[in-house]
């Protein structure tokens, strides 16, 4: 009689290469599915751009044929207005500068209050989620920016999971390498391989469907495990090129610990494009610099938008649905969908600790313009389809402050 074959044994969570997906409530984006009346339509809110792109930037060309006198005041009041705002714009960046200079070396763990039995028990168990989604990055771009989450002084705290498409090449080699080398370097390590429209036909390509598969992922990861405990985890959104300052997840603790209105508000760490900047053309150094200005000048101090890395309370991610799969940019999106589930408006805050981003880049003087090129017209696209959904969605902003916040994101863009 011949031996019965023995069963093989199912590989265990850890043996596996992907490590979670989302499961549960999580596991189906049911809002995103659904298809609307008129939702596939020509006439889009953002063509009002093409109004202020072809009347109103020439308009000193061609109203000097009707009325000189005006064209000349219209002139001197762009003129001025653009200097006072770049003026605005470096005070606030050297303000930026100074307090970073002055505060990123200090030891923010021992501020932590633990006065009380629940601020001791907040404390002991701060955690922090850390989403990165990556495409078709090199390994050592995105070894280095997950070299600098080991290097933290909270990695002890830090629950790492590394979002990649489904599209990636050498998908299964690369998340089993990274889980090799990483697994043990945090409190928990996860891969994840985002399906092409998971969240239905209507999904875009981008990191916003991809953010949305992977935080969804991390949840349920966190609930089976019986750690999701909303009072005391926060999310940070990162692409695969951050290089964070050792302390940032130690700072951002503090201040989620010690903020009243922690699960209300979005923090922004300044971005500075300084991967091999001066390797790259002068227009790529150019847009570089004036990013990272316009980051410390404008868009936190006056809570206009975030920017590729920020961080949030896992609380507000869950009660704004996670992220929209239906639009490109994250950052943008991300703020908008918070305020219409709260109903109100979704404060900025700086981390003061500086994170390097790298800028656009390529490996021949073409490939550096076609690049700086497709990064500008994604940037573009983006704001663009953010002003057509907060248009659209205006009636449900019932706080006027939260209508006056999209209304300075409509001026901004």
């Amino acid at each position: 009689m011949s031996a019965q074959p023995t069963a093989q044994k199912q590989p265990s969570w850890w043996q596996r290469i992907f490590t979670t997906a989302p499961r549960g409530q999580y596991a189906v984006d049911e809002k995103q599915q659904v298809v609307k009346e008129n939702e596939f339509i020509l006439m889009r809110w953002n063509l009002l751009f093409l109004i202020f792109d072809f009347i109103v930037i020439p308009l000193p060309l061609w109203i000097d044929l009707v009325c000189p006198i005006f064209a000349a005041i219209y002139g001197l009041f762009v003129g001025w207005l653009g200097a006072f705002l770049l003026t605005v714009c470096a005070v606030r960046s050297l303000q930026a500068n100074f307090l970073m200079k002055k505060v990123v070396d200090d030891t923010w763990e021992e501020k932590i209050p633990r006065g009380t039995e629940e601020e001791k028990r907040l404390a002991d168990n701060l955690q922090h989620l850390v989403m990165m989604c990556g495409y078709k990055e090199p390994m050592e771009v995105i070894c280095q920016s997950i070299d600098s989450l080991a290097a933290q002084s909270a990695a002890h705290r830090l629950i790492v999971v590394i979002g990649l498409e489904e599209g990636t090449p050498d998908v299964a080699e690369k998340a089993a390498r990274l889980k090799e080398r990483y697994g043990r370097s945090f409190k928990r390590f996860h891969v994840t391989k985002h399906p092409k429209q998971w969240a239905g036909g209507r999904e875009i390509r981008g990191k916003c469907s991809n953010a949305n598969y992977t935080m969804r992922a991390a949840v349920t990861r966190l609930e089976e495990y019986g750690d999701l405990d909303l009072s005391c985890t926060t999310a940070t959104s990162c692409d695969t090129d951050s290089i964070f300052a050792p302390r940032y997840f130690e700072n951002l603790g503090y201040q989620f610990l010690t903020s009243p209105k922690a699960k209300e508000v979005v923090w922004q760490a300044p971005l500075y494009y300084n991967h091999f900047l001066n390797e790259r053309p002068f227009y790529v150094r150019t847009i570089g610099i004036m990013r990272a200005a316009y980051m410390l000048g404008f868009l936190i101090p006056f809570n206009i938008n975030t920017m590729s890395i920020f961080s949030f309370s896992l609380d507000l991610c869950i009660k704004g649905e996670f992220f929209h799969a239906h639009y490109q940019m994250d950052d943008i999106i991300y703020t908008l969908t918070c305020m219409q589930a709260l109903q109100k408006r979704i404060e900025i805050l700086m981390i003061p600790m500086p994170v390097i981003s790298g800028p656009t880049s390529g490996t021949s003087q073409w490939e550096e313009f076609a690049e700086w090129f497709r990064q500008s017209e994604r940037w573009t696209i983006g704001a663009c389809e953010v002003f057509h959904y907060f248009i659209v969605k205006r009636r449900r902003y019932n706080c006027v402050g939260t209508s006056m916040s999209g209304v300075k994101k409509g001026c901004c863009f």
